[in-house]
């Protein structure tokens, strides 16, 4: 991730660019600082590396911004990140070239700054210089940071022009200062960070374009890469800067890559670029008229690089979706919460919550005791949160109200001590925990002493401890009184690092006394004194005095009150024993507790037989050695009935219903039994919470008044009857059916006889008065129901199946006279058969013969049979024939001519269907030789 800070210039004066009405619209630059300070995650993927962490490249987002305005020789400088912020601080709209108005600034940054402190500048300077010296005089630790010259021969850091020592810069040519500079910022940074990985900074000065005569781009720079999931991660699922996650995992996890990158300016100054303005390049942290310090900005730079940045969005969200180790340390004091347990929306508002957004690391609390302003009541340093976001600077610089100034404040001050003031601990509160012998591990105190016996008050007493990695910081030593909740005393502060101090054993008596050493100025390394020790003055016996006596009524569950209080002037009251003595029977006193002030409590309690009256009860409190005594009285009353009552209840019949108690149950004992006494009338269902009182009727019956008996018992035997007037009402309920079965019939059948289609009830009405219809809605098709019948409760009808009919429902609607109902009877219907027809024996007759021949069986279908005809083949029959449908009977009469006849006779029923028989007929002349055979 190649999270630059970048640097702009401008020759305007301090309130904006000098003749800003004629400043000329510059859309370019205005577009490269849009683009160096996108911050957005869009379209960047988190890559997972070879040993399980995973590391997002930004892609040249989330990049910070520092400005440079300079007039009369006296300039200044602010940390931004958005074109918003440039368009501020120059004062016009680069892309419009309109004027913004802004109040103006002091002519002096030092002067302003000492003004705000209440400081002359002699003061001020003084002040700081004290700083710096305690500064060097700091141990260093191990941590190198290397500056990776880019630049090509004879430009940037190793332009050959000639230079004069300049601040105690003794470069001889111009590359030289400027690689001079950079190596003491990071000589500066090494001192202070502990890390078995070497930290790289890529380095250049290059021209950096668009660049006019009264404003451009300094330069930009910041870390490459963020990581998580690294080995020794203190938190998962959270991104560090390359730097720091190499110091945790002790290696390299960007391959060899650089950590940090620096780009410059080496036009500034030249030609039309920044006309007038050059960078000072001395060590001495002066900032001469039309200059920008190199150092001291490089300082600011190179903090963000290492720790000193978030990485949220705009819109709250994090880059690559995890949040980083910053965001778990910024405190919203209006939300009560941190960065990390809000949601996106939450971010967004505290963003802008100008005085309410706090740093919360611990280091940095700790040793913030010396500013003046910008810290609140607990000692948590503001963060620059205005009510207008302002991008990169929002939220990852320390608010500009600090007092003194501070490095990483969004404006880089003049007269800022190279001691990096806060960042120290701010970098402590990130993950830079110390390794002074860089082993991986953080350095420890142990073994502090005291850790037992007893001390007086203001005597001499040695604390000893001991040091893990040769670690010989200068440390401050703290003493607790409440066995090391706190440790508001400072015994001895800032002291060298001997592993023994003798102190004054302070005048504040205790038996939870503990002894802290910890670094100076930060929260770790720390030690504590395993165990307490005591600070004794001579013992006296205790006083105690009991408060105005107790009342109980029988039975009534023991509650916690405030029965006496008590006072030692050598024992802490807490740790003061108090009994009591001479108790009644039947009366109980337990949990006897004492509180820090003194005040004694206790659950006192009466038993169901404890005596009505008032009993004298002595309470004893010991110190361990000594003892008082006194007495408080403790007052009897007798059992009262509980209290149950109830509302009165009506529901219909069958139905259900949950009352409610309207009082109760209640009861001064310590238990009781809710229980249904008497249902009296009531026939249904009855059931009794015994927790609330809560009575559950169901199955509502008889239709009328009932009153229901409900009782409590409480645990000294007293009772109390509730009553419950119920009302059962009549409530009116549609008739049913029930089917009888499918009523099956065939394809063109007659009516025929009443069938039952089934049977009607009714819980209010009598079934014979319950009044039948035929409704539409049933599926059946051509089939008809007639005479429709209620007898005393059964449906009967006449059923009738059409030729063409199907199967399927009819629909009955049964009505009470005000409720009504439906319901479906299934017909079924089975195909029409044709006609049945006996068969026809064959004839023979003699000439003009007459016969009459019957079928086998008469014709007959499940319908009726509609017609039975009679046809001759072949049809020159010169006799008579005729056929009767109700028999069949064919009548045959003057036969003749002499020969064969087939007649074929059809039966057809009332659906057209047909059956059809034959009949054969031999004629034979009956005379031979003119006899008769």
């Amino acid at each position: 991730m190649r999270l630059k800070q970048v640097v702009l210039a401008t020759l305007g004066i301090l309130a904006g660019i000098a003749n800003a009405s004629d400043f000329k619209p510059d859309p370019a630059l205005a577009d490269t600082i849009e683009s160096l300070t996108l911050r957005s995650d869009a379209g960047l993927v988190v890559e997972a590396l070879a040993d399980g962490s995973s590391m997002l490249d930004i892609q040249g987002r989330y990049q910070n911004v520092t400005l440079a305005a300079i007039s009369d020789g006296k300039a200044r400088t602010q940390c931004v990140t958005s074109l918003a912020e440039a368009n501020d601080f120059f004062g016009v709209d680069l892309r419009s070239g309109a004027p913004l108005e802004r109040p103006k600034q002091s002519d002096s940054a030092l002067q302003e700054t000492a003004q705000r402190h209440g400081m002359s500048t002699l003061e001020l300077t003084r002040y700081l210089a004290m700083i710096q010296a305690f500064e060097k005089s700091r141990a260093p630790s191990s941590a190198t940071i290397t500056i990776v010259n880019l630049d090509g021969v004879g430009e940037g850091l190793n332009d050959t022009t000639p230079r004069s020592s300049e601040g105690g810069n003794t470069g001889t040519t111009l590359g030289a200062q400027r690689l001079n500079v950079f190596n003491r910022a990071a000589q500066i940074w090494g001192q202070t960070l502990d890390s078995t990985i070497t930290i790289r900074v890529d380095s250049r000065f290059d021209p950096i374009t668009p660049c006019a005569t009264t404003y451009g781009v300094l330069g930009f720079a910041g870390p490459n890469t963020i990581h998580q999931n690294f080995s020794g991660a203190p938190f998962s699922n959270t991104f560090y800067h390359a730097a720091l996650a190499n110091k945790i995992a002790r290696s390299d996890l960007s391959s060899g890559n650089s950590d940090i990158s620096a780009t410059f300016n080496s036009s500034v100054g030249v030609g039309s670029c920044l006309t007038g303005l050059r960078f000072y390049l001395g060590l001495d942290n002066l900032t001469p008229s039309n200059t920008i310090n190199l150092l001291v900005t490089a300082l600011h730079e190179l903090g963000h690089g290492l720790g000193s940045s978030s990485f949220a969005n705009p819109d709250g969200s994090y880059a690559g979706g995890n949040p980083d180790t910053w965001s778990r340390l910024m405190f919203d004091r209006t939300q009560n919460r941190s960065w990390f347990a809000m949601s996106n929306a939450q971010r967004v508002s505290s963003s802008t919550n100008n005085g309410n957004l706090v740093w919360d690391g611990p280091n940095v609390n700790i040793a913030a005791g010396f500013l003046t302003a910008g810290r609140d009541a607990e000692g948590r340093v503001r963060l620059f949160a205005p009510s207008t976001f302002q991008e990169g600077s929002s939220v990852s610089h320390f608010d500009s109200a600090a007092s003194p100034n501070l490095l990483m404040e969004p404006a880089i001050n003049a007269g800022l001590p190279l001691t990096l003031d806060l960042t120290r601990q701010q970098m402590r509160d990130v993950g830079w925990f110390r390794d002074q012998n860089n082993d991986g591990l953080a350095d420890t105190i142990t073994d502090v002493f005291p850790s037992s016996g007893s001390f007086a008050p203001n005597t001499f007493l040695t604390v000893t401890w001991d040091n893990s990695s040769g670690f010989s910081d200068n440390v401050s030593i703290e003493f607790s009184s409440d066995g090391g909740l706190s440790f508001p005393t400072i015994l001895a502060d800032n002291v060298i690092n001997t592993g023994s101090r003798s102190i004054t054993v302070p005048n504040t008596l205790t038996t939870q006394a503990r002894i802290r050493v910890r670094s100076f100025s930060y929260v770790a390394p720390v030690g504590v004194s395993s165990a307490n020790f005591t600070i004794a003055a001579p013992n006296t016996a205790p006083s105690i005095s009991t408060l105005v006596g107790q009342s109980r009524v029988q039975g009534e569950p023991g509650a916690n009150a405030q029965i006496a209080t008590v006072s030692d002037a050598q024992t802490p009251s807490q740790n003061l024993t108090v009994t009591a003595t001479n108790v009644p029977s039947n009366i109980t006193i337990s949990n006897i507790t004492v509180a820090t002030g003194g005040q004694v409590s206790a659950i006192v309690a009466a038993a169901c037989t404890a005596p009505v009256a008032t009993a004298a009860i002595e309470l004893r409190v010991s110190d361990g050695s000594l003892t008082s005594n006194a007495n408080f009285s403790f007052n009897v009353t007798a059992n009262p009935q509980p209290t149950l009552t109830y509302p009165s209840a009506s529901l219909d019949e069958l139905a259900s219903l949950v009352v409610n108690a309207n009082a109760g149950p209640s009861d001064n004992t310590s238990g009781f039994s809710v229980a249904l006494q008497s249902a009296g009338t009531f026939t249904g269902n009855i059931s009794v919470n015994q927790q609330s009182g809560a009575v559950t009727l169901s199955n509502a019956r008889p239709v009328g008044s009932h009153n229901v008996t409900i009782r409590m018992t409480d645990s000294c035997g007293a009772i109390r009857d509730a009553v419950i007037p119920v009302t059962v009402r009549l409530v009116n309920t549609a008739p049913s059916f029930t089917a009888s079965g499918t009523i099956i019939r065939q394809q063109g059948s007659p009516a025929g006889a009443l069938v039952a289609l089934g049977t009607v009830s009714d819980t209010q009405t009598p079934v014979q008065n319950i009044n039948v219809s035929l409704v539409s809605g049933g599926s059946a098709f051509d089939v008809q129901v007639s005479d429709l019948t209620n007898n005393n409760g059964q449906i009967n009808a006449r059923v009738t199946a059409g030729c063409n009919a199907l199967g399927g429902t009819v629909r009955l609607q049964f009505s009470d006279g005000t409720l009504t109902s439906t319901a479906d009877v299934i017909i079924g219907v089975s195909t029409n058969t044709p006609p049945s027809l006996g068969t026809y024996s064959n004839q023979q007759l003699n000439l003009t013969g007459s016969a009459n021949v019957l079928p086998s069986a008469a014709p007959s279908d499940n319908g009726q049979v509609n017609s039975l005809a009679i046809a001759l083949n072949p049809n020159f029959f010169a006799g008579s024939f005729s056929i009767q449908t109700a028999t069949g009977l064919v009548s045959l009469s003057n036969a003749g001519p002499v020969g064969q006849y087939d007649f074929l006779i059809t039966a057809r029923d009332n659906c057209n269907a047909s059956t059809e028989r034959s009949l054969q007929l031999q004629v034979v002349d009956g005379f031979r030789d003119g006899f008769e055979d």
